[in-house]
């Protein structure tokens, strides 16, 4: 279901090439036109191959991007809420608090705050592929957000301590989260409406360097870069490395609409991530209703991309399988919101049976690993101490362990700048006409698949316009309240013709919601291009109305 590792690595290491190249030739304009007929002569059944191949016959070396190491150092999340607000408020209760002590009815409520992450410290090492486990409410999810810049700072909510992305704070201005971070919920939200490639195509235009490259900087690497684009190039390598070239022409489809299946729909998911260049991939239980074999073929692509593309994969995963498990360098875990162990899955088993803790021959390790700090783990302890160590005991014998002081010397370890470029500084890569023309674009293709929607409307408006013109028949001049009946009766038929549309404003909106929280668009951009494309419906309805009203209500 996946593609070789060497045409990945042929496939994305020629992008990111491009993507950093300057006129190192002689030849000026030619060098522009000998680029485009490399390009025109790469042969469909091996293209990538040819692709590179050429591109190194005329001076153009393909290497692999560079590498960004992330760092951070005492991660502390609190949330603080008031006591009053564990019980819900009711009228009753409100009464009860009258009559025992009026005088604390306005009194400010006691704070109680609550430390999800506590003062987590370490490095994710650049082109590996880290696995955190741990229990349900051990902090996965908030530990991850907290990289991809999604959790809330202000408020009730403190986010404390120190994260860099190739030494540089995520608070300062060298480059754009957005462009080096991308999150992966464990929910999958997807037009259902649109198609696997249509899907992906919009989510690589959307994150697409090559409209970010200005000609005047460059103008042949803009110039072979749109051409590439127009060819699909990165788009066809994702649907073949994630397995999805045979169902890109079908609807990714929901609940409602028959379309691609849970474990395909998962593959889609990572891939409108994948499009983008982002350096740091932070996914959350993407094995969510997939089964062990769907999830082995997910992981293994991703180990792939991750050595042949340098990028780091941060995934989080409930119950893993034996075989997913051994394809991690590196793991994480946690319990609650503190580190237990971080560093390579290979020095694991000597850690903790080194601290007295030893897996059954019949248990997974991955499951032994999440046991360790629940009430069935303590038969696993066979260690000196007469009952098995607390989860905090857990974390200082991490602390004084050698794992934790390599990472320790790491951490006080100067960082070579990492060279940013141009388009990882920019909260969006394309302007606001250009997401607002690709945003229209998707929304019309939306609505007119929708035909059965577009019809039920206009035949409403029709139907409502013969019942109105019919209760209001021919109306003499004198009739006034009659009239101000029409015109209320009216008003309201306009002003609900849009009623049948919120079923699918409530599905659309989760989508928004993580395209928009993924630097896709400005907000702007897609209310105004949904506008633009329901307007032409909202004629039709008006025009469908007024005519029928107009006349049979004699308002001529």
């Amino acid at each position: 279901s996946t593609w070789g590792i060497s045409n990945i690595s042929n496939c994305f290491n020629v992008l990111d090439s491009l993507t950093q190249m300057v006129d190192k030739t002689s030849e000026g304009d030619k060098s522009t036109a000998s680029w485009m007929q490399v390009i025109e002569n790469i042969d469909d059944t091996n293209w990538t191959t040819n692709l590179e191949a050429n591109l190194r016959a005329i001076s153009i070396v393909v290497a692999p991007p560079p590498a960004v190491e992330v760092r951070f150092e005492d991660l502390t999340w609190i949330y603080s809420q008031n006591k009053s607000d564990t019980k819900i408020q009711t009228v009753g209760r409100v009464f009860k608090k009258i009559a025992r002590a009026p005088s604390t009815l306005f009194a400010k409520p006691p704070v109680v705050k609550t430390t999800i992450l506590k003062g987590i410290s370490g490095i994710f090492r650049p082109a590996k592929l880290t696995l955190i486990l741990g229990r349900p409410g051990a902090g996965k999810s908030s530990f991850l957000k907290a990289f991809a810049g999604q959790l809330p700072n202000k408020g009730k909510y403190q986010l404390q301590g120190k994260i860099t992305f190739g030494g540089d704070s995520i608070d300062s201005n060298k480059f754009s989260l957005l462009r080096v971070a991308s999150y992966v919920d464990q929910i999958d939200h997807h037009y259902p409406m649109l198609t696997v490639e249509e899907t992906l195509l919009f989510a690589h235009a959307m994150q697409d360097v090559s409209g970010a490259i200005s000609s005047s900087e460059s103008p042949q690497v803009a110039a072979v870069m749109r051409e590439l684009s127009k060819r699909k190039f990165k788009v066809r390598a994702i649907l073949k490395v994630m397995g999805l070239e045979h169902v890109k022409d079908t609807l990714v489809g929901d609940e409602m609409v028959r379309g691609i299946s849970g474990g395909q729909r998962k593959r889609v998911t990572i891939s409108e991530k994948l499009v983008g260049f982002q350096k740091v991939l932070l996914m959350d239980e993407i094995s969510t209703g997939l089964d062990s074999s769907t999830t082995m073929d997910i992981i293994s692509a991703l180990k792939s991309m991750a050595r042949v593309m340098n990028i780091s994969p941060i995934i989080s995963l409930l119950q893993p399988s034996p075989e997913v498990f051994g394809l991690f360098d590196d793991v994480i875990l946690l319990d609650q919101g503190q580190v237990i162990y971080m560093g390579p899955r290979e020095t694991l088993t000597t850690y903790f049976e080194r601290i007295g803790y030893h897996c059954p021959q019949e248990k997974d390790y991955a499951d032994f690993l999440q046991e360790i700090t629940a009430p069935e783990g303590q038969s696993y302890y066979q260690g000196p101490l007469q009952a098995a160590p607390s989860s905090r005991t857990l974390v200082q014998m991490y602390h004084s362990s050698d794992t934790w002081k390599q990472i320790s010397e790491q951490l006080h370890r100067e960082v070579q700048p990492f060279q940013w470029r141009p388009q990882q500084k920019k909260e969006f890569l394309l302007s606001w006409f250009q997401t607002f023309f690709y945003c229209v674009q998707r929304q019309r293709k939306l609505l007119f698949r929708n035909k059965k929607l577009v019809k039920a409307q206009v035949g409403q408006s029709v139907v409502m316009g013969l019942v109105t013109g019919s209760l209001f028949y021919q109306l003499g001049e004198d009739e006034y309240t009659n009239r101000y009946g029409l015109f209320f009766a009216t008003s309201m038929m306009l002003a609900m013709g849009g009623f049948p549309e919120l079923g699918i404003v409530a599905v659309q909106r989760p989508v928004f919601y993580k395209q928009r929280d993924s630097g896709f668009f400005p907000a702007s951009a897609f209310a105004c291009a949904q506008s633009i494309v329901a307007l032409p419906i909202n004629a039709a309805q008006s025009i469908a109305y007024g005519s029928l009203m107009w006349w049979m209500c004699g308002l001529t």
